[in-house]
């Protein structure tokens, strides 16, 4: 199983995710590092990638701790409490306790590497 670290340095933010081995999920470790700005909206965290991927198996609901790829948005999503906005292709999960997630605030850079 592939894992990758998210850190949102100006927040104290650094969080592991397990990725599945979904297409989209390759497509966006293939793509590493990528920063991006982070957006917040309810209980998630979201963030723009430069993949592009259509729907794959799209989830409207998901669990705490679920990590999203929003194929209208080409963004990855981090979910601690909030359900998407619209369906989602399910590329991972959060390792750990995914509440740290609520420190991060809009505008602040995200940082995805891939962790061994």
């Amino acid at each position: 199983m592939n894992r990758l670290h998210v850190r949102v340095d100006e927040d104290g933010v650094d969080v592991t995710v397990a990725l599945n081995e979904s297409q989209t999920a390759t497509e966006l470790l293939a793509a590493l590092p990528i920063e991006s700005a982070a957006q917040t909206w309810g209980n998630e965290v979201y963030f723009t990638v430069p993949i592009e991927h259509d729907a794959q198996d799209p989830q409207a609901t998901v669990e705490v701790g679920a990590v999203g790829y929003w194929p209208p948005g080409a963004a990855v999503c981090l979910f601690f409490g909030q359900q998407p906005v619209s369906p989602v292709n399910l590329i991972g999960r959060i390792e750990g306790d995914p509440s740290a997630l609520a420190a991060v605030r809009d505008g602040h850079v995200v940082r995805l590497e891939r962790t061994d």
